[in-house]
C-alpha cells in the first residue's frame, strides 16, 4: 500500500513538473535545421615569361602634309611685296608603336576570361615615311630664288614634326585600340601553347593599359 502511495506521489509530481516545462516561455527547439556552405571562386594567377624587348602592337599609316612659306627680311621687317616662297610637300608615314615587354607577364582569370596588363603604348621613334609616293611642289615669289633652300629646310623639319604628330592623343588613341588584338592574340597563343585553353579561338582575352580596369573593358 506504501509503495503505491510513493508511485502516485511520484507520478502527480512528474505531471506538474511537466505542465510547468511546457507553461513557462523559452526558446523554440527546431528539429530541422539548414546547413549552408559559402564559397568564393578565386582567379589563377599564372605568369608567362618572355624574352624582354618590345612587342610592336599597331601602326598607323597616314598621308601627312607639310608646308613651308618663306618671305624676305630685312632687318628683322618682312618684305612680302618680294615675294613669297611657298613649299608643299606630302609623303606616306607610318607610325609604328610597341610595347615594353617584362620578363615575367602576369595573367590573372577573372570569370570566363583571362586578364592580362600590358604596359603603356609608345611610338618608335624616327618616324617612319616612304618616299614612293612623295609629292612635292614649290612655287617662288617674283623676285625669290631659294625654291631648293625652301625645300631643304621644309625637309630637316619634317623628322621632329612627325614625332610630335606620333605623340599625339589621336594617333596614340587608334595604336592602343588596335593594339589590344595584337596583344590579346598573342597571350591566346601562349595559353594554347601551354595547354591552359583548349580551343584560342574561344578565349576571351582581356588586355588592360595601365590606369585601366577590368570593368572599363567588359
Amino acid at each position: 500500500m506504501l509503495k503505491q502511495r510513493v508511485r502516485l506521489v511520484l507520478a502527480l509530481a512528474a505531471a506538474v513538473a511537466a505542465g510547468w516545462w511546457v507553461a513557462q516561455p523559452g526558446p523554440t527547439i527546431a528539429l530541422f535545421t539548414d546547413s549552408a556552405k559559402q564559397s568564393a571562386a578565386s582567379g589563377l594567377p599564372i605568369v608567362m615569361p618572355t624574352s624582354g624587348g618590345r612587342l610592336e602592337v599597331s601602326t598607323v599609316t597616314v598621308y601627312e602634309r607639310f608646308k613651308r612659306e618663306d618671305v624676305k627680311n630685312l632687318l628683322g621687317v618682312e618684305l612680302p611685296i618680294l615675294g613669297t616662297t611657298e613649299t608643299h610637300l606630302q609623303l606616306r608615314t607610318v607610325y609604328r608603336y610597341a610595347i615594353e615587354m617584362q620578363r615575367a607577364w602576369p595573367i590573372e582569370r577573372h570569370g570566363d576570361a583571362w586578364v592580362v596588363r600590358a604596359g603603356e603604348v609608345k611610338p618608335s621613334l624616327p618616324v617612319a615615311f616612304d618616299t614612293r609616293d612623295l609629292e612635292h611642289y614649290t612655287r617662288e615669289g617674283w623676285a625669290r630664288f631659294n625654291a631648293m633652300e625652301s625645300s631643304v629646310d621644309l625637309l630637316r623639319g619634317i623628322s621632329p614634326q612627325l614625332e610630335q604628330r606620333a605623340q599625339s592623343p589621336a594617333y596614340r588613341q587608334l595604336a592602343a585600340d588596335a593594339g589590344r588584338k595584337t596583344v590579346a592574340d598573342f597571350v591566346r597563343t601562349w595559353l594554347l601553347d601551354q595547354k591552359h585553353v583548349t580551343d584560342a579561338s574561344k578565349t576571351r582575352v582581356i588586355v588592360l593599359y595601365p590606369g585601366e580596369d577590368v570593368g572599363q573593358q567588359e
